[in-house]
């Protein structure tokens, strides 16, 4: 630890360690030897360790982020796919968002997936943090409820499924 910087808390640690799965967190290496923690935007910047800020890396890669060979840009986006991956999303969620990926075009504004009525509660997640919007039926009700919903990605999540279709297209390609 270099001189006068603070240690990485233990909890925190263990919580960016559980995110990546205790492997390194670039998607195409995986690797499980020589992990480290690194901060996305530098200590010397910000002079303080948070989780949003912290990423495990192996040894190799890590050496590679800090020569700049690998863009903080992509170490953002590596750690906002954990977060889709592993972290808050339930699988109902995590699959709406790779339906909206699979699809052969990005999905344009306004474009919607359909959901069985009443289920809307099962995107609770991605409402609160603003990558849908789900919008009911206004035909026949059943009961009190939509026959189904629609959940339409927010332009904050387009920029999401952006970034896990480029993910996919890379994984694809190996």
């Amino acid at each position: 630890m270099p001189e006068g910087r603070p240690a990485i808390p233990a909890a925190m640690k263990r919580a960016v360690s559980e995110e990546a799965g205790y492997r390194c967190a670039i998607p195409t290496c995986k690797g499980t030897s020589a992990l480290e923690f690194a901060h996305i935007v530098p200590w010397s910047t910000v002079q303080e360790h948070t989780f949003d800020n912290l990423i495990l890396l192996c040894a190799v890669d890590h050496t590679r982020f800090d020569r700049g060979e690998i863009p903080a840009k992509s170490m953002r986006a590596f750690k906002d796919n954990l977060a889709l991956l592993r972290g808050r999303y339930s699988d109902s969620e995590r699959r709406i968002l790779e339906a909206f990926a699979i699809q052969d075009v990005p999905p344009a504004p306004g474009f919607g997936l359909p959901i069985p009525g009443g289920t809307s509660y099962t995107m609770m997640y991605l409402k609160k943090d603003g990558l849908v919007t789900v919008h009911p039926n206004t035909g026949i009700s059943i009961g009190g409820l939509p026959p189904w919903e629609l959940v339409v990605l927010t332009e904050k999540g387009r920029a999401t499924v952006e970034r896990m279709r480029n993910a996919l297209l890379i994984e694809e390609a190996l």
